[in-house]
């Protein structure tokens, strides 16, 4: 699927299932032109894509998302944070890592806010 994805017509992509939807490389997605990304991703697809996928969500394009579809995108990007809660015994790189994507997803937050 890769970076063929922003070539598709909107019902092409539109009707992308779940393991096709898993097939879009990060960086497809943020070739997608903003309004054809809103118009052909619902909330529940935007919910399909994995963390990588919604990370590369570009700022033009979530502006261009309705609420409801960037409650999607960002409840994709907290639900990796979530898996990570417990710290005990784990390296200091997790550590980091998790920081700088809660510290992302509060940006986003934020962004979303206003």
């Amino acid at each position: 699927m890769g970076s063929v994805a922003a070539g598709l017509q909107d019902v092409e992509l539109s009707s992308l299932v779940k393991d096709q939807i898993e097939g879009l490389s990060p960086l497809a997605i943020s070739l997608i032109p903003p309004q054809k990304l809103a118009v052909v991703f619902s909330a529940s697809k935007l919910q399909m894509f994995n963390y990588q996928q919604a990370a590369a969500i570009t700022p033009q394009q979530l502006s261009a998302l309705d609420p409801q579809q960037q409650r999607a995108v960002s409840l994709v990007l907290t639900a990796w944070d979530d898996n990570l809660v417990d710290f005990r015994g784990m390296s200091s790189s997790v550590l980091i890592r998790a920081s700088v994507t809660l510290g992302c997803n509060v940006l986003l937050f934020l962004y979303l806010m206003f």
